[in-house]
């Protein structure tokens, strides 16, 4: 089992509480305990492996342009997938070992 967090923000919409909902159930059905305490960053343990990860969390949003954005990461290793299209590419210089999904 490996342990995740994954901060995000949903565009406001007329299908956000939709898409929230989703990303929630996607999260639950791939972990055996989570956190989330806070509105838009969970913490949670799957034995699932991040890319796998990263398709069921990108299934649940909408990734396009302007629209949400996924960032996933895991806390033993230098491994984060992005979701979604950054209003900044720092992202990158600053976790090089970011993979866009």
């Amino acid at each position: 089992m490996a342990v995740y967090w994954l901060s995000f923000r949903l565009a406001e919409d007329s299908t956000y509480s939709e898409r929230y909902t989703a990303l929630n159930q996607a999260i639950d059905a791939m972990c055996s305990q989570w956190w989330f305490d806070t509105s838009s960053f969970f913490v949670f343990e799957s034995d699932l492996g991040i890319d796998q990860v990263a398709v069921n969390a990108k299934a649940a949003v909408n990734p396009s342009k302007g629209k949400d954005i996924v960032l996933i990461g895991m806390s033993e290793f230098k491994s984060t997938r992005l979701i979604g299209v950054p209003d900044y590419e720092a992202i990158f210089g600053l976790m090089p070992f970011t993979k866009k999904v």
